[in-house]
């Protein structure tokens, strides 16, 4: 129940975040997507079936603040998910540079399906928004997906502990 209210807060933030922050963070014309990191950390840690829902619905949260194709981004942020949920295991969650690896992975591919999928639309005809996009993209989101992990961590590990402590006291309860 914890975990949920944490996911369920980390995307709250990250969408206030995204609606408040992302127009004023811009390199080279590319945006952060805190959504998208908050659900592909959400990813490393849930099964494949809860990352594929909290990854539809993030990306339907993007698609409806950036006015865009509603749909373009759910559809991209599900695939993404699921990869980072099926790829990762229990060991993976706690090794840093594994887990920063898959989800810039993950971010690479999100973009370049985003770009492909604008491409055959014919939305987008320069081939320098692939690389400004694929190549800016991943980096910025990494080192956002890198402060959320740390923090899931964090308080995962902290709930960890006092349902540690609380065992402890019940057992000197019993003595």
């Amino acid at each position: 129940m914890r975990k949920q209210v944490l996911f369920s807060l980390v995307i709250i933030f990250s969408f206030i975040f995204q609606f408040a922050l992302s127009g004023y963070l811009s390199v080279f014309g590319i945006f952060p997507n805190f959504i998208l990191s908050a659900v592909l950390c959400i990813s490393l840690i849930e099964q494949p079936t809860v990352s594929m829902i909290a990854g539809f619905m993030g990306g339907l949260l993007v698609d409806l603040i950036s006015g865009g194709v509603i749909g373009l981004n759910a559809f991209t942020h599900t695939i993404s998910c699921y990869i980072v949920s099926i790829s990762s295991s229990e060991k993976l969650i706690y090794s840093r540079l594994k887990s920063a690896g898959l989800i810039y992975f993950a971010g690479v591919m999100n973009y370049s399906l985003i770009f492909m999928m604008l491409f055959l639309f014919g939305m987008v005809n320069d081939y320098s928004y692939f690389l400004r996009i694929a190549g800016i993209g991943p980096i910025y989101n990494l080192f956002i997906s890198v402060l959320i992990l740390e923090l899931i961590r964090v308080s995962m590990t902290s709930r960890d502990n006092y349902g540690e402590f609380e065992r402890i006291g019940s057992f000197w309860r019993k003595i």
